[in-house]
């Protein structure tokens, strides 16, 4: 069986792939990056700006954040009957989101941003209630990753990383 491969441009679309290398007809089945093993594709076309970071839900592989830099942060359920539509839409930063990631379940998710901020974001809670916790950085925030004991870690312009108790 195969995977997907979610591809990030500068139009506001996610471009996800269906991956398979052992798919019938693979050009060069021993080249795990063929082009004959990449298809099917469906576009994500929601953002009004360039998509910066992509992030899976740990547990449940199917869920997918985008954070583009229209500020906003959109989550796709990739095994919906309409896949092209996103799920949930979280607006609170006032500059490009540069980074999101996935908490233990695909419930909570981190951003990090350019207006100096890391967000905490609950998906159980209705969309404009969902920030649950701002962190603010010394700089533009870059990128993010989130440890499983609650630890955020965002990079920022300057070179710095950050460390943040969100929870």
């Amino acid at each position: 069986s195969g995977t997907s491969l979610a591809v990030a441009q500068d139009d506001g679309n996610v471009e996800v792939f269906a991956y398979d290398p052992k798919a019938a007809g693979a050009a060069d089945a021993s080249d795990p990056m063929s082009d004959a093993c990449l298809t099917g594709t469906v576009s994500l076309g929601e953002h009004d700006d360039l998509v910066n970071a992509l992030a899976v839900a740990p547990v449940s592989t199917s869920v997918l954040a985008s954070g583009s830099s229209d500020g906003t942060i959109k989550v796709w359920d990739l095994s919906a009957a309409i896949a092209n539509r996103s799920v949930n839409t979280y607006a609170g930063h006032i500059a490009e989101v540069n980074g999101v990631a996935f908490g233990a379940s695909a419930d909570s998710m981190v951003s990090a941003s350019s207006d100096m901020t890391l967000r905490m974001w609950d998906r159980r809670l209705p969309e404009e209630k969902a920030c649950v916790g701002v962190a603010h950085v010394p700089y533009s925030a870059r990128c993010v990753a989130w440890a499983q004991d609650g630890i955020s870690a965002g990079g920022s312009s300057d070179s710095d990383l950050v460390l943040s108790g969100l929870e």
